[in-house]
């Protein structure tokens, strides 16, 4: 990603510190104040979990990656005088989440994304849901989309993008200052998610090669100890061609073995410091089918090489 660094560090929050009897009150605070004015209820006190981490990218956007679990939350009619407006968009990682805004009543799985508008009441109801989710601009859709719980089904190709793109900005807030850009790119990919283009600015070409290079690397991150891993099984998995999958790659100026070549190498250093394992297990481990290619590779990546990066991690006799 380039320009310029923008937004605040992570902000981690939990109740699980919080005694039971002050969550609620503790969850509706936190909520008010980081995101929108809401009302939390927790269904069970005990079984009540609110863990998130929040990520303010810029420009109005913020990224939130939560685990909710048994609890209610409710923006009513009291809180609209607060006069937020804007789009919160919920993708659930792991198990469902309902929402009600007007006469629309959406439930999302796994995989699949809805969004909201602030600017109206809107009940949202987490069994036990682990999720991502992105807060932006009014007039980031210019449709109805915005109006109402519009939901996408998991499959959903455009779905699969703004997703790993968002999972990527909050890994890459982790290890350096997410880049301004990247919240017009998420702004973009929201309009094209739902609305399918209409108006997008020039900029939804460069959002849209970023979301599949970060929608690609998952896979390869996932599956890069498959030898025969190449770029037509890893654009298939995300909806692409072979030919748009280097397209992606090439237009972003990077390299799509050498990026899978990084992700083993890593991967190889981790395990081989991790204990005394076998270097030729380590190299078929993380994909590399030839053992003196792995040594070269692994020598020029980090400048030294696997047994030397082994008998560091050994412990002195």
């Amino acid at each position: 990603m380039d320009g310029s660094a923008a937004g605040q560090p992570v902000i981690r929050i939990s109740a699980e510190p919080i005694e039971p009897a002050r969550r609620a009150a503790f969850i509706s605070e936190e909520i008010s104040a980081r995101l929108v004015g809401a009302r939390a209820a927790p269904r069970d006190a005990e079984a009540a979990r609110f863990d998130y981490a929040i990520l303010d990218v810029g420009r109005g956007a913020r990224l939130v990656e939560a685990h909710l679990a048994a609890l209610d939350v409710e923006r009513s009619q009291r809180h609209l005088a607060d006069g937020d407006d804007n789009i919160t968009l919920f993708v659930p990682l792991a198990g469902e989440l309902l929402i009600e805004q007007g006469e629309s009543r959406v439930r999302v799985a796994q995989g699949g994304g809805a969004l909201v508008t602030n600017g109206r009441r809107v009940f949202t109801h987490f069994p036990n849901t682990r999720l991502a989710m992105l807060q932006v601009a009014r007039d980031t859709l210019s449709g109805e989309a915005a109006l109402a719980g519009a939901a996408l089904h998991a499959d959903a190709d455009h779905m699969l993008l703004l997703r790993s793109y968002m999972l990527a900005v909050l890994r890459q807030a982790v290890r350096a200052p997410v880049p301004a850009i990247a919240a017009c790119h998420l702004r973009e990919l929201v309009r094209l998610t739902f609305e399918g283009g209409a108006g997008a600015a020039p900029m939804a070409g460069a959002a849209l090669h970023r979301a599949r290079v970060a929608a690609m690397r998952d896979v390869m991150v996932t599956h890069h100890g498959e030898p025969r891993l190449d770029m037509r099984a890893v654009a298939a998995r995300v909806g692409l061609s072979e030919r748009s999958g280097y397209a992606a790659f090439h237009a972003l100026g990077q390299s799509f073995a050498e990026e899978l070549a990084a992700i083993r190498l890593d991967r190889a250093l981790a395990l081989l410091r991790g204990g005394a394992r076998r270097i030729l297990d380590v190299a078929l481990d993380v994909g590399f089918a030839d053992l003196s290619h792995f040594n070269r590779r692994f020598r020029a990546r980090f400048g030294f090489t696997p047994r030397e990066a082994r008998a560091a991690a050994s412990p002195a006799p």
